[in-house]
């Protein structure tokens, strides 16, 4: 699906009709006021809409200190081979750990956005037991909001919401039944006796084929005299 960018309303009233507001009243929600859209960078940035319908986004700037880097596998459990786990680590013995443990510290501003564009933006989220759908459509020029118009809204009836309930548990219960199948055999077999066979044979099996190719590539190009 791709990625997408979020758009907060800050301060700014949405318009939506009074079956949508009557429901969200009735279960204490407040409207929605964040949004995805995909008619912008699509970068996973977030775009906010104040209340002067200024368009402001959020970006990430050095503070010029440099902070304690956080290993993001450090709590992940390394289920390689022993031969895999020695091929990596001869491999990259030569990087100085300690110069990467210190990275440079960003903190988050929010900038005037100047984009010109017409965008959609939408939200699909449960409420009391049943989907709210609401897309709007924003006009904005140099950074300003003209017009934000209702494309779309739906309530999903307690039926649907009812059905769709059901089909979710009967297929969250089949994939566990599979991933405790799947996780049983691998406890049993593939771990304790295939695991340091098959692991290796696949690693150096795909690091001879890449090198073939790389080395077929490059005889290629020096025959073309590139």
């Amino acid at each position: 699906m791709g990625m997408f960018d979020t758009v907060r309303i800050e301060g700014l009233k949405l318009k939506a009709p009074r079956e949508v507001t009557s429901f969200l009243s009735k279960n204490n929600v407040e409207l929605p006021a964040d949004f995805q859209t995909k008619d912008l960078e699509n970068a996973m940035g977030t775009y906010i809409i104040k209340k002067n319908n200024q368009i402001y986004v959020e970006r990430y700037v050095p503070t010029g200190k440099k902070v304690a880097c956080n290993d993001f596998f450090s709590t992940w459990t390394d289920n390689r081979s022993f031969v895999e786990r020695l091929y990596y680590k001869c491999k990259y013995r030569k990087i100085d750990r300690k110069q990467s443990r210190l990275v440079p510290e960003m903190k988050k501003v929010e900038k005037k956005s100047d984009i010109s564009s017409v965008f959609n933006f939408y939200t699909y989220e449960e409420v009391a037991g049943r989907h709210l759908d609401l897309e709007y459509t924003a006009e904005a020029i140099r950074g300003k909001i003209k017009r934000i118009k209702l494309t779309k809204w739906e309530i999903e009836s307690e039926s649907a919401a009812k059905k769709r309930k059901a089909e979710r548990e009967i297929f969250d219960r089949k994939m566990l039944e599979s991933f405790e199948a799947r996780n049983k055999f691998k406890s049993q077999w593939y771990y304790p006796a295939l695991k340091e066979i098959y692991n290796p044979v696949v690693l150096f099996t795909k690091l001879a084929i890449q090198g073939t190719c790389n080395f077929i590539v490059k005889q290629t190009y020096r025959w073309h005299g590139i």
